[in-house]
């Protein structure tokens, strides 16, 4: 997602709901006309000049990270010292909090039967299958996975 400025525009705004969150990936501020205002669980107002760090082709990278849960709101706007002038953008990598594809399991359309089982452990050598349940009373850790085998 990007969020620019060009010409008489003086804002631009993006919101990511409480199941996102959002990354500065990269700044382009050749004039040092604009502020990033963030609104969510904190407040903060990050001067254009302050986010851009160092060249890369032709945009910035930022000298830092800045990484946002939401919900939150993005604002993008020309700053106080020169309210309506040159161009400006920040580029947002906005992904899904709440859905990690890499702790996910596919079952591809397709592939043959598959068998799914939930599994638990509290020392992660031994498995055993485990039921949907309310767990957390015991005064060992309990660890789950989701194991899938096909059958032929």
């Amino acid at each position: 997602m990007t969020l620019s400025l060009s010409g008489n525009q003086t804002t631009n705004e993006v919101s990511i709901s409480d199941f996102e969150t959002a990354k500065v990936v990269s700044a382009f501020d050749p004039a040092g006309i604009f502020q990033l205002e963030i609104h969510g669980s904190f407040d903060a107002t990050i001067n254009g000049d302050d986010l851009a760090g160092y060249p890369s082709g032709y945009f910035w990278k930022p000298r830092r990270d800045i990484v946002v849960k939401g919900p939150a709101l993005f604002r993008l706007k020309s700053s106080p010292r020169s309210p309506a002038n040159g161009d400006a953008f920040i580029t947002l990598e906005i992904t899904p909090a709440s859905f990690p594809p890499d702790k996910t399991l596919v079952v591809e359309p397709n592939q043959g039967n598959v068998a799914i089982t939930l599994q638990g452990s509290t020392n992660l050598l031994n498995w055993s299958t485990a039921t949907n349940a309310i767990y957390g009373t015991t005064n060992q850790a309990q660890f789950f996975r989701i194991k899938m085998d096909k059958l032929n």
